[in-house]
């Protein structure tokens, strides 16, 4: 069948009205597209199961949850009639009986019993169909976003792999409904937005209770005046990343500031995780990297600061009373369960990213497959992380009380002791691709960072060859537990508290031994691997086999690799006019643009240093009808000279 492709474009013209606003140019080419759409719903409606490629796949979802019309249906209602109009839905229905039946259970997107099939594609009856349809909202509900929650689904019911395999087109159409539900369900987007906001407003709610306590008293008002030192502290840098991210649009500070005010960042950055927004080519971090950092910064400044504060804050007043006030335990306990939570989503979502268990599939992938397995390990790590900020900054404030010189001793010590192994084994530079002064500079302040947050937290992900390692991970967690130890015996006041700690440790020793039983046992060895940052740039260049894969080498630092710096521009000069004839999704501008151009073939090097002059000054937005892909069918291009 002989294909045409059509693009589509518009330029807009308002008789010189320059300073119209953005919501008067998107609703004048919303208009301009209806025809648009109209006719890529016609085409696609011609197509036959042979013809669909990805593209029509995301059509196809779109259109089965915004199926239009007359009458008011809910949209599962009118999947067989979606279904009748399309040829290639029909053909697969003939293939297939019980098509209709499985869409109408997904699109309905109401929760039930996650149970599993592993009954065989050829052999699956209507039955078997609708209950592994009623199966994709539990797993979209225990997952954060939807490629996520599809994946674990996925390979929960074997069936649907074969489905997948036989007709790629269906998982995108899949994704694309899954996408859907997630915006409009109860337990999806607005339960992810309102869990991470929640817990971090109810944080800075007790911290500023604390504060207006100890400002009543003339003996704690220091520690109310360095506990605000502690927001603020976390307001400024989190205000920094903020513009570091928007700079180059002035126009979406405002949000964003008062988002960081209000203590409401971390749930803005979940939701647009949730989403599936894609990094802009004027952003410095993509939306999860952004939660990731939000998170960090409040357990840096704010949650663990905190704790240890009103911790030693505690013990002083435990030396002349025996009684403490409830608004500080419940300051300490919630600031714990924060942070324990924020480490656990971490963790969790990371090893569950499809994307990443596919680019490393070395080290992510050691939470189980099942639901029900999933969630009781996400309560262990956030029980475990949480006690463990409980327990280390109890010892900490010990510490602290018993030689403030003593304390700062230790922790240039440890510190230095860490940094130093790094560099002996030519492990110093972090991952983050920035060379030079700038770099040394970002990764002294990473790796500072990643070892006081894994000394409070335990958190697992830094075990990451390009993090911490699994061996230095558990020499340093040693080191902590004989440093708490320390602190606990040179502690001179209260006796009882000594054994507090005690059950406390014992406590997070038996959530990191279930943790560690339930996750999977092939990846229980990355707990005391060896490798380091550039041995799994390396390995996972030369062992990958897709190009998509062997591309994120630029996004690693140019010093883990500049080893195999020839076979990397011998790989890029031999596929580069395939890419750039296929179009892979992997192969943007902003892609481009991290590659080098000594690495770019001569007679293509003109185009690509405009690329990338492009992606450093140009500041995109696109405003469109959303049509049958569900992507923005024309793009307003504002050049910034």
């Amino acid at each position: 069948m002989a294909t045409t492709k059509i693009e589509y474009f518009i330029r807009p013209s308002y008789g010189g009205w320059h300073d119209l606003s953005r919501w008067a140019v998107e609703r004048s080419l919303r208009l301009s597209l209806i025809d648009v759409t109209k006719a890529q719903e016609y085409f696609l409606e011609q197509r036959g199961v042979d013809d669909y490629d990805v593209e029509d796949g995301k059509a196809l979802g779109v259109r089965l949850m915004h199926p239009g019309g007359e009458g008011g249906k809910k949209p599962w209602r009118k999947v067989g009639e979606v279904v009748q109009k399309h040829r290639g839905l029909r053909e697969l229905e003939n293939e297939f009986g019980w098509l209709s039946s499985f869409l109408e259970e997904v699109i309905k997107g109401q929760l039930h019993m996650n149970k599993s099939v592993r009954t065989k594609l050829e052999c699956l009856d209507e039955a078997e169909a609708r209950k592994i349809g009623r199966n994709l909202s539990p797993s979209l509900k225990s997952r954060k976003t939807a490629q996520a929650g599809l994946f674990q689904w996925e390979k929960q019911n074997r069936s649907m792999v074969q489905l997948f395999k036989r007709h790629e087109w269906l998982e995108s159409m899949l994704l694309s409904i899954s996408q859907e539900i997630m915006k409009t369900a109860p337990w999806g987007l607005a339960l992810r937005v309102c869990v991470g906001a929640g817990l971090s407003v109810l944080d800075m709610v007790t911290d500023v209770l604390v504060i207006i306590a100890y400002m009543k008293e003339e003996t704690t008002r220091g520690y109310g005046y360095s506990l605000l030192g502690m927001i603020g502290a976390s307001f400024t840098i989190q205000l920094v990343l903020v513009l570091l991210q928007h700079i180059k649009r002035p126009a979406e500070l405002p949000m964003e500031v008062l988002a960081v005010l209000t203590g409401l960042k971390p749930g803005l950055d979940a939701s647009r995780v949730c989403l599936g927004k894609r990094k802009m080519p004027h952003e410095v971090l993509d939306a999860k990297m952004e939660l990731v950092a939000t998170k960090a910064i409040e357990m840096l400044c704010e949650s663990i600061p905190g704790c240890v504060l009103q911790l030693y804050v505690m013990l002083k007043l435990l030396e002349v009373s025996e009684s403490l006030p409830v608004f500080s335990l419940v300051s300490v306990a919630v600031s714990s369960l924060t942070a324990g939570f924020n480490v656990a989503t971490i963790n969790y979502d990371f090893d569950t990213d499809p994307v990443k268990r596919k680019e490393f599939s070395e080290f992510y992938g050691y939470i189980p497959d099942e639901a029900n397995l999933r969630i009781v390990l996400l309560i262990i790590m956030t029980l475990n992380s949480a006690l463990m900020v409980l327990a280390r900054s109890t010892t900490t404030a010990m510490f602290l009380l018993t030689s403030v010189k003593g304390f700062a001793v230790y922790m240039c010590a440890d510190v230095g002791f860490y940094l130093a192994v790094k560099v002996w084994r030519k492990d110093f530079w972090h991952l983050i691709p920035i060379d030079g002064v700038s770099g040394v500079v970002v990764s002294f302040m990473v790796r500072v960072a990643v070892k006081t947050i894994t000394d409070f937290t335990a958190m697992v992900q830094t075990r990451h060859p390009g993090e911490m390692g699994g061996v230095q991970w558990l020499v340093n967690l040693g080191i902590s537990f004989v440093a708490c130890g320390m602190s606990v015996w040179m502690y001179e006041g209260e006796g009882r508290i000594g054994f507090v700690v005690g059950g406390g440790f014992l406590l997070w020793g038996v959530t990191g031994w279930l943790a560690f039983v339930l996750c999977k046992r092939e990846y229980r060895r990355t707990f005391w691997s060896l490798k380091t940052s550039s041995q799994v740039a390396i390995e996972r260049f030369f062992l990958a086999e897709a190009d998509d894969v062997k591309a994120t080498v630029f996004k690693t630092n140019h010093m883990l690799w500049q080893d195999i710096e020839t076979d990397v521009s011998v790989w890029v000069r031999s596929g580069w006019w395939d890419w750039r004839e296929d179009q892979p999704p992997w192969f943007t501008d902003s892609w481009i643009a991290s590659v080098p151009l000594a690495m770019i073939p001569e007679e293509d090097a003109k185009g690509v240093a405009r690329v990338k002059a492009s992606v450093r000054r140009k500041s995109k937005f696109g405003v469109s009808e959303r049509g049958m892909s569900g992507r923005k069918q024309s793009v307003l291009y504002v050049e910034e000279h």
